[in-house]
Formats: C-alpha cells, sequence, structure tokens
C-alpha cells in the first residue's frame, strides 16, 4: 500500500499516508524500506518528533527533515526555518519551496512519530495536506496509536486529515507466529526452533520490536527464552507506565499480580481504596496508553508484557501476599453457584500456586483442569495437569492419587495434540500400571508410546514394543487393543520388508470385528490397505484406506485418520501430483471439522506442501506451510515442513536458508537416514549440490540407495542426483586439466549396480509411470554428461519431452539448461535450437523462480552471443504507406529480427529456406528505408519507446 501511494505521488498525484500501529510493530521499518525502493531521482526527506515534556522546539520534526538539504539540483536551499522567520509564515513558505522542488524531482516527507509533533508542525503539515493535488508530493506520517489518549491533541488533526482528498491509512497490526518465526529466523541466521518461536510468540504477540528484544544475545539453536525479561527489554515495555504517577503506578503493579483482566470493585477490595479512586487511577493508565478498558467494565494491559514486567519487578514476598489477597477475593465472590466462570477458577488456582499454598494450589488445579476440559481449552488443562502432578508429590495432604493425574495427564495431551508431552506422561504412567495386572492397559499404552516416539522423532518402527504389546494384548484375543497392536504391528514390519504384513493384517481386522470398536477396525483397515499397497492393488488398497478414514472419523483419531488420508492419497496417485495436493487438502478440511489437533491439521498440511513444490506449484506450497506452520506444528509436522522448505530454498537458490532448514529437521530425529518415510537422503543430496559439494551429495544419495528394506520416500530421484553429482565432478577435474577417471569409473560402477531407477513401493498410475520414465531419462542424460557422449543433447531433449507430461516442473527447467549447454558444447552447429531451448527453459525457470538455473541459462546465452528477447508483435511510427506495404509474412519476418534471430532461426521457426528469409529482410530494408538489420530493428525499438 504504501509503496503504490508513493508510486502515484512520483506519477503526479500528491498523496498522504498515515501508518498507526503500537509501538515497536514496524512502522518506522515498514515506511524506509518503502522508501528505499524508491528511484534514484527522488529526494526522500526523514524527520522525527521527540517526546518532549518540558520544552516545545516549533517545527522540530520539519527541521531534522531538511536539515541537510542543500540549493543546487533541487532548486534554492530551504531558509524558512532559520531564526526570525515568523511561525505563521511558515506553512506558505515550506509549500513554496516544495513546489519548486517538486517541479524538479517527486518527493517523499517523512514525518516518524507524529504523536509527538508540536502545533506549529502539525498546521505546516495540514497546510501542505490541502495544497494542490497535482504535484510530485508524499506525505507520510507514523503514529503510535497507543499513545492517543481520548484528549491527545493529535486526534482533532487526525479527524481533519481524513475528510482531505488523497488521505489514506494503513493500519499495522502486529506479526502473525508465522512470521514472528520468519523475524527470529532472520535475527538467529538460521531456522528458529518451534519451541522458541512458541515462546517468543506468546509473550510478544508479535511485536517485532519486543521480538528482537528477546531473541538478541540467544544462541542460534535456542530452544527457549529466558523466563526473565532482560532489563533492556523490561524498560521498553514499561515506558508508558514510568509516565503515571505514584498512586496509578501502585495499582497497575497490584493489576499486573491479578493476571487476568479486573474490575474497579476487584481492585477496591484488595487495596481498600474506593472505587471512585480506582477508577480516577485507571482512566490515567489507560491516557497514557499503559492499559485498555475491556467491553465488560474491566481493564487489562495494552501489552500483556508489562504485566510481565511489573509482576517481576516486585518482591517475592510481596508477591505472594497480593497472590493469597486475589485468591481469598475470589473465593469469596464464588459463594454457593456451582456455574463459575471457568476464568474464575483457573484464576484461583494460579493465585493460589503463586502464593505458595500447596495444598490448596493442588486442590484447585485439578478443579481448574476439570473446568477448562468441560469448556475445551486443552492446554489450559494440560498446563494445570502437570502443575497438579508436581504438587502431588509437594504436597502435605492430598486427595488424588498419582496414577489418576498421570491418566488425565495423558488424556489431556493426546486431546491437545501434545505428543512431547504425552509420551513423557506415558512413560510415567507406565511405571505405575503393573502388566501382570492390567495387560490391556499397558499393550494400549506401549502402542500409543511407539506412535507418539515415531512423531518426536525417538525411533522410526519400534517393533519390539508392538511385538510386546501384541504379546499381553493376545491374552484377551476379542478385545480391541489385541486388533490395535497386531495392525500396528503390521505397519512396522512393512518397513522391515516383513513377510508376515498381510497375515498380522487379516488377524487385525477379525479382532476389530470381534470387538467392535471404530478406533482398532481403522487401524486394521489401514494395515490390510497397506498390504493391497505393497502388492500393487491401488483400487483395493483405495477403498480399504477409505473406509479406515471414515472409522477414524467415527472414532475421532486424528493419527487413524491422518495415516489412512495419505494411504488412499498414495494410492490413487503418486505424492508429485495435483491430484494428491487436493485429496489431501479435502481431508485436511475433514480433519479440522471433527475437532483434530494442529499438529495432525500441521502434518497434513506439510505433506499436501510437499506435492504442491514437488509439481512446480510452489505459491500454493508457500500456502500450504503457513498453515502447517500458523501454531506449533508438532515433531513430525516440522520434518516434513522443513524438508519440503529446504528443497524449495534449494531450488530457488536460497542456499543458507536451505541448510538451515535441514539442519532443523535432522535436530528433531534421532536417526534421520532410518526415518525412511521422510525424504531425508534425497533432499540432502539437493542441499549439498545446491551448495556446490556434489561429492557429499554422492554420499547421501548412496546411502539412501543402499539402505535396507523399504525404499525411502524420494528414492526415484537419489540415483539421478548420484549421477549428477558424479557428472559435476567430472566436469571439474576436466576444468582444471586434470583426469576425470575416478568419476567415470565411479559412473560406470553406478549403471552396473542401478541399471534402472529404484522405485518405491505402490501401484503403479498412469503420473507414476511417466515420472519414473522422466527420471530415467534424465540418469542416463547425467551418466552422458560425465562421459561426454556424443548422444548427451539427444537424451536430455528426451529428459525435456518426458518432464513436460508428468509434472515435473524444476527437473524440466534443469533439463533445458543441460540441453542447450551439450547443443553448444558438442559443436553440432544447433545454434538455433539451443537458443531456442534457453528462452523455453528460462520461462520456465522464471515460473519457478529457479535462481541457480536462470543464471546459468542467462550466463551460456552471454558467453554463446544468444539473445534472448521474446518474439512479439512491432509497433511502427512510419508513415501509414510505408506500413501498408508491408506483407504478413514481412510483419512476421520483422518480429524476428526485433527479437535479435538469426537468419537460420527465423528460418527453422517459420518452415522456410534461409534465402526466402534474406529476401524478406532485403524487401524491408527497401520499405522502410533501414540500412542494415540493426538499423531495422532499432526503428522498431524507438518506436515501442
Amino acid at each position: 500500500m504504501v509503496r503504490d501511494a508513493l508510486d502515484r505521488a512520483e506519477a503526479g498525484a500528491a498523496v498522504t499516508v498515515l501508518v498507526t500501529g503500537d509501538a515497536g510493530v514496524g512502522k518506522t521499518a515498514l515506511v524506509q524500506q518503502a522508501c528505499d525502493d524508491r528511484t534514484a531521482g527522488t529526494l526522500v526527506l526523514m524527520g522525527g518528533c521527540l517526546p518532549l515534556t518540558k520544552m516545545a522546539v516549533p517545527f522540530l520534526a520539519l527541521r531534522s527533515a531538511l536539515r541537510d538539504i542543500r540549493g543546487g539540483e533541487v532548486g534554492s536551499a530551504p531558509r524558512f526555518l532559520e531564526a526570525g522567520e515568523p511561525a505563521e509564515n511558515v506553512p506558505v513558505l515550506l509549500d513554496g519551496w516544495l513546489d519548486e522542488v517538486c517541479a524538479i524531482n517527486p518527493v517523499v516527507l517523512v514525518i516518524d512519530d507524529l504523536q509527538w509533533a508540536d502545533q506549529s508542525t502539525l498546521d505546516a503539515l495540514m497546510y501542505l495536506v490541502a495544497g494542490p493535488r497535482a504535484r510530485r508530493l508524499a506525505l507520510v506520517a507514523t503514529i503510535r496509536s497507543s499513545d492517543l489518549g481520548e484528549d491527545h491533541p493529535l486526534r482533532r488533526w487526525l479527524a481533519d486529515i481524513h475528510r482531505m482528498p488523497g488521505t489514506e491509512e494503513l493500519l499495522l497490526g502486529n506479526l502473525d507466529r508465522v512470521a514472528t518465526g520468519q523475524q527470529i529466523s532472520s535475527i538467529l541466521g538460521r531456522p528458529a526452533h518451534e519451541s522458541l518461536v512458541d515462546d517468543v510468540y506468546a509473550r510478544t504477540l508479535g511485536n517485532a520490536y519486543l521480538t528482537r528484544l528477546f531473541v538478541s544475545g540467544l544462541a542460534a539453536d535456542a530452544h527457549h527464552v529466558e523466563s526473565d525479561l532482560n532489563p533492556d527489554l523490561a524498560g521498553a515495555v514499561l515506558r508508558s507506565w514510568t509516565r503515571l504517577s505514584a498512586p496509578a503506578r501502585q495499582l497497575t503493579r497490584i493489576m499486573a499480580i491479578g493476571g487476568v483482566p479486573v474490575t474497579a470493585a476487584l481492585l477496591s477490595g484488595i487495596t481498600g481504596d474506593s472505587e471512585e479512586q480506582i477508577r480516577g487511577r485507571l482512566r490515567e493508565a489507560a491516557e497514557a496508553g499503559a492499559v485498555d478498558p475491556t467491553a465488560d467494565g474491566r481493564y487489562w494491559f495494552h501489552h500483556p508484557l508489562i504485566a510481565e514486567a511489573l509482576h517481576q519487578s516486585m518482591p517475592v514476598d510481596e508477591r505472594r501476599e497480593l497472590h493469597a489477597a486475589f485468591a481469598d477475593d475470589l473465593e469469596a465472590e464464588l459463594g454457593v453457584d456451582s456455574d463459575v466462570p471457568v476464568e474464575t477458577v483457573v484464576a484461583i488456582a494460579d493465585h493460589r500456586f503463586e502464593a505458595a499454598q500447596l495444598d490448596e494450589a493442588l486442590t484447585w488445579a485439578v478443579r481448574a483442569a476439570d473446568s477448562a476440559r468441560t469448556a475445551g481449552g486443552q492446554r489450559e488443562m494440560l498446563r494445570l495437569l502437570s502443575r497438579a502432578l508436581r504438587l502431588e508429590e509437594l504436597a502435605e495432604r492430598s486427595w488424588v492419587t498419582r496414577r489418576e493425574l498421570l491418566e488425565r495427564l495423558v488424556s489431556a495431551a493426546d486431546i491437545a495434540g501434545e505428543n512431547a508431552e504425552e509420551l513423557g506422561a506415558i512413560n510415567l504412567l507406565l511405571d505405575e500400571v503393573e502388566p501382570t495386572r492390567e495387560p490391556l492397559r499397558v499393550a494400549e499404552l506401549l502402542v500409543r508410546r511407539a506412535h507418539l516416539r515415531y512423531s518426536t522423532g525417538a525411533t522410526f518402527s519400534p517393533v519390539a514394543e508392538f511385538r510386546e504389546a501384541v504379546a499381553l494384548a493376545a491374552q484377551s484375543p476379542d478385545s480391541w487393543q489385541y486388533a490395535y497392536a497386531l495392525a500396528c504391528l503390521a505397519w512396522a514390519e512393512y518397513w522391515n520388508d516383513d513377510p508376515h504384513v498381510a497375515e498380522y493384517a487379516e488377524l487385525a481386522v477379525a479382532a476389530a470385528s470381534r470387538a467392535n470398536d471404530a478406533r482398532a477396525m481403522s487401524y486394521a483397515l489401514y494395515s490390510k490397505a497397506l498390504g493391497e499397497y505393497v502388492r500393487e492393488n491401488g483400487e483395493a488398497c483405495v477403498a480399504l484406506a477409505q473406509r479406515s478414514a471414515e472409522e477414524a472419523r467415527e472414532a475421532k483419531d486424528p493419527w487413524a485418520f491422518s495415516r489412512a488420508s495419505l494411504m488412499e492419497a498414495n494410492a490413487l496417485e503418486m505424492w508429485t501430483s495435483r491430484r494428491f495436493a487436493d485429496l489431501i487438502r479435502r481431508r485436511r478440511d475433514q480433519a479440522s471439522e471433527f475437532g483434530a489437533p494442529h499438529s495432525y491439521i500441521a502434518f497434513l498440511a506439510a505433506s499436501e506442501a510437499h506435492a504442491w513444490v514437488a509439481i512446480g506449484e510452489w505459491e500454493e506450497g508457500l500456502r500450504s506451510l503457513r498453515i502447517a506452520l500458523g501454531a506449533s506444528p508438532g515433531e513430525l509436522a516440522d520434518i516434513q515442513a522443513r524438508l519440503t522448505a529446504a528443497r524449495l530454498a534449494a531450488a530457488q537458490g536460497r542456499v543458507r536458508e536451505a541448510r538451515g532448514h535441514l539442519d532443523r529437521a535432522d535436530e528433531i530425529v534421532q536417526d534421520a537416514s532410518a526415518f525412511r518415510a521422510n525424504e531425508f537422503d534425497a533432499v540432502r543430496a539437493i542441499v549439498c549440490m545446491a551448495e556446490n559439494r556434489p561429492a557429499d551429495a554422492f554420499e547421501s544419495a548412496m546411502t539412501g540407495l543402499l539402505a535396507e528394506g523399504v525404499p525411502p520416500t524420494m528414492c526415484e530421484w537419489l540415483l539421478p542426483l548420484a549421477a549428477r553429482s558424479l557428472a559435476d565432478q567430472a566436469e571439474a577435474a576436466r576444468d582444471r586439466a586434470l583426469d576425470p577417471g575416478e568419476f567415470l569409473e565411479a559412473a560406470d560402477s553406478l549403471v552396473r549396480q542401478f541399471p534402472n531407477i529404484v522405485k518405491d513401493v505402490g501401484p503403479p498410475t498412469q503420473v507414476w509411470n511417466r515420472q519414473m520414465d522422466a527420471l530415467a531419462e534424465w540418469y542416463a542424460a547425467e551418466i552422458a554428461r560425465a562421459r561426454r557422449a556424443p548422444n548427451e543433447s539427444e537424451l536430455w531433449q528426451r529428459t525435456i519431452a518426458a518432464c513436460q507430461g508428468c509434472q515435473l516442473a524444476w527437473e524440466e527447467a534443469y533439463a533445458y539448461w543441460r540441453y542447450a549447454e551439450a547443443l553448444l558444447v558438442d559443436g553440432s552447429g544447433e545454434r538455433a535450437a539451443a537458443a531456442e531451448a534457453l528462452r523455453r527453459g528460462i520461462q520456465r525457470a522464471e515460473q519457478l523462480g529457479a535462481v541457480p538455473e536462470l543464471d546459468a541459462m542467462r550466463a551460456l546465452a552471454a558467453t554463446a552471443r544468444i539473445t534472448l528477447l521474446e518474439v512479439t508483435e512491432p509497433v511502427l511510427s512510419v508513415s501509414d504507406g510505408v506500413t501498408g506495404l508491408l506483407t504478413p509474412r514481412e510483419r512476421t519476418v520483422l518480429q524476428y529480427i526485433v527479437a535479435g534471430r538469426t537468419y537460420r532461426e527465423i528460418a527453422r521457426e517459420l518452415f522456410i529456406g534461409e534465402k526466402t528469409v534474406s529476401t524478406h529482410v532485403s524487401s524491408l530494408l527497401r520499405k522502410t528505408g533501414a540500412r542494415n538489420r540493426v538499423e531495422l530493428a532499432l526503428l522498431v525499438s524507438r518506436s515501442i519507446d
């Protein structure tokens, strides 16, 4: 919006832009960036107001904006702000001077922090805004909205300005979680841990300035921020609070202890002051921008960090005393009413805890957790139960057992989708449950723990735990736990290439039928679908996966639902397809409808992004990634999101970013290559190639190729990537006049060991078969490049054709580069074909934002002196008589001449002989009066300009 307004001003339409928002949201940075984007001819004048309290300096902001202006290129130097000039003359003189300057250059006048402007500055700006509309002037002001109390003098000025033509206002809000994460990553120099993003976003609410203060000085691999605010941060958030009177400051300290929006009546009961006195102090704090009134008559701080800073500043004993007082007051208000607001119960629980009243804190923590669960506050329930578990060990009296608290905690973490917390609680709970007395409960917990260990990156396929669970549950073969354990054992053994997968699945379906349990049936049907998937029976697999998904929806089991959805999509079409992405998007919407936690929504969104990026729809992929990372995604979704982001960043030339995302994914899992459901090996090879480390890329590709059991995801890309790395190394050796023999031997060995593309298991589809053909062509072309085979260009041409028909956009752009390179290097004389390949390749790479391929093809075109201009319809500024003499064929030839095509290229495109092209050109020269082809092209170019 700001850029558009400045563009209009440069075009001759005066504009006024007001950028408003809280302190620290990035108003000044936004305006500065927009001004930095201006052309060299634009004069940018920037001035700022200061929060002066004891004195007023007339026109202070204008003086700072014009301080360094001298005469010359901008006309006369501004002298109207010099001493002795009457203040009433300044607006007219400033307006006249700007008229003079705007006639020479566009002008952008920026006034920062207008809320502190003196009246003389406001009057001068009002005069400018009311000035001529047809001049190249943009007035831009930033305003801290939190400082505008009801009686602030700027309010009337703003009301008048908004009635002026050409005035626009941009209300700048805080960053969302995704943008906050990007800011943190930028500060740290690498992708931030999601736990750190959670910490910072929860406390800053996306305020960019506060985020910077929180993160500056942290280690690049930090997982959390310190609980206490550092002095700089505390000082920043308390800036408005320090302007309050002593009674108002003391009242707001007490408010901070309250922890939630409070009424004047409650504060009166705590302090002993009258409600009238309390209201007066609250109005003062609101005028200063420290607190805000709520719609229901309560008050709370403008930013929660103000409360945190005040709470932190108070002595511990004083804090505890006030927390106890708040708890007593809130309990006294409860009376006998059983319908107590959940926020009141939670507040009492928090106050009792902060007051170190352990027995009462335990009682209220459990009661508040129950209230939060009833109200749907899963995360609040989890927080309170975690506290209750700690208090149970410390309290003198406890009416709840550790086992009961752990059971509640496991359930709460499951509902909230907090996998790490649930895993920790299950580990503790297994210590409390005796397998001989409760074998089914232990079996259920073992299976769930195995899922969670996979979800959190600890273990990929924990077969031993599933086998133990099956053995325990087998004592009750009609139980749902037996079906559950058998089904999950089948999934784990699939990755080990166990031949008994189908047998386990059949037993699981039979057990689930006997138990008549939707959850167990969902897992059982999934395991049976997995068997059909391995046997490449797509139709049966899809039907079973769909039934599994429906059973999971009925049971509201998001784990089973997400797995069934992916199985269905993979059986319908390979993940590198639009059809896969569309189906996962629909399933993601369904998961939201039945209330799946965000970690499962994020996993589906990340899987969807994986597909969008693979087929070149990278902007759709970014939108899906934004959904995945819009809240804490959980480890499994974070892994998939990071791998997808790493692949995209590498493909678009952001190498450092790509490495950061890959490193972040590696940190989550304990053994990356063991997680074969994720494309670690292929993405690692891609990132290494982007870093110009072909030897490491080869090693990564071979790690995936030589892995035992079921091949990893993206295994089909591993051979082409390995061959590319060898071709790059052979080329580098030749460039340094070294013997490439070792790389050629490695290429021969690779082909002997892997003559064909390594294919993933699953039912083949038409698109999948075409993609396998395209990847096989790429593999062959890379081997030919390494060997400098005479048919290299032909193999690259075949690779391009194969990629075009199967949605492999990135591979197509890359193949165009190599095809053109091969044509120009092999001496075949196919210059026209190379030029056309470069033009089409560049067009494809531009659509993808594939900077490495773009740079390589443009450099190749420059070296080969090939023009890259597109053929377009020319516009001739010659007489109508001459224009009318041109035949349709001559006008077509003229298009190619302007685009810089050679006779041979024109002949090839138009299917005519070069001699015929020469004849048409001669006729064009005669009719237009041009002396040669260059002058003819310049004639048209000048006409267009």
